[in-house]
């Protein structure tokens, strides 16, 4: 019996530390995490991760989908 509780003690202390490492890894998918954003309206692309912003979409669309 003692040996089943500390079996299911330490399993459970794994799937917790196992679940952190997850929640650490995965993102929440909040709009802060966004890494560029495509504003066909005003022809605008901004990169998140370097602070760039460019108005010029449909240059930067082509030049992705010719390449």
């Amino acid at each position: 019996m003692l040996r089943s509780r500390l079996y299911e003690l330490e399993l459970a202390k794994q799937q917790q530390a196992v679940g952190a490492d997850r929640r650490s890894q995965v993102g929440t998918g909040d709009r802060s995490e966004k890494i560029r954003t495509y504003n066909f309206k005003e022809n605008r692309v901004t990169d998140h991760r370097i602070g760039l912003t460019l108005y010029q979409l449909d240059k930067v669309m082509k030049a992705i989908w010719t390449s």
